[in-house]
C-alpha cells in the first residue's frame, strides 16, 4: 500500500507513520511524509498512492488544496487535524474519515478497516 502522509508537524507526521505500521503490520507499505502542500502535490503528479493521511494546516496553507487538484476517487482520503469545524466540509470533497488530533490509534484502525472493507466490495 502506498500512502503519502502530508503533515507540516514532522513529529505528529512520524507518530501517524508509527501508527499505519502498527495497524497495518502484515501489507507491503510504502510511506512517505511531506511536509510542505507544493511538495506533496509535486509528489501526487509523479507518483500514484492508495491514502492519503491529510492535515488541514499546513504552515497557513489550506489542506484541502491538495484535494481540488487531484481526484479524491484516485486514492482513499483520512483527514487528521485539530480543526473539528472543518469535518462537514471533509465530506464535500469525498474522504473516508476525519479524525481529530489528537490522533488516537484505535480511531485511524476503524478508518482503515473502512477503507480495506471499500476494497474488498
Amino acid at each position: 500500500m502506498m500512502i503519502l502522509i502530508l503533515e507540516d508537524e514532522i513529529r505528529a507526521a512520524k507518530q501517524v507513520q508509527k501508527m499505519l505500521v502498527k495497524v497495518l503490520e502484515s501489507e507491503d507499505l510504502s510511506i512517505q511524509i511531506h511536509t510542505e502542500l507544493d511538495e506533496a502535490q509535486e509528489y501526487l503528479r509523479t507518483h500514484s498512492i492508495d491514502l492519503l493521511i491529510l492535515d488541514l494546516n499546513l504552515n497557513g496553507e489550506d489542506g484541502y488544496e491538495i484535494l481540488k487538484g487531484f481526484s479524491a476517487e484516485s486514492f482513499e482520503t483520512i483527514i487528521c487535524s485539530a480543526y473539528k469545524d472543518k469535518a462537514f466540509q471533509a465530506f464535500e470533497y469525498g474522504v473516508l474519515d476525519f479524525l481529530s488530533k489528537p490522533l488516537e490509534a484505535e480511531r485511524l484502525e476503524k478508518a482503515l478497516s473502512r477503507m480495506r472493507q471499500g476494497k474488498a466490495a
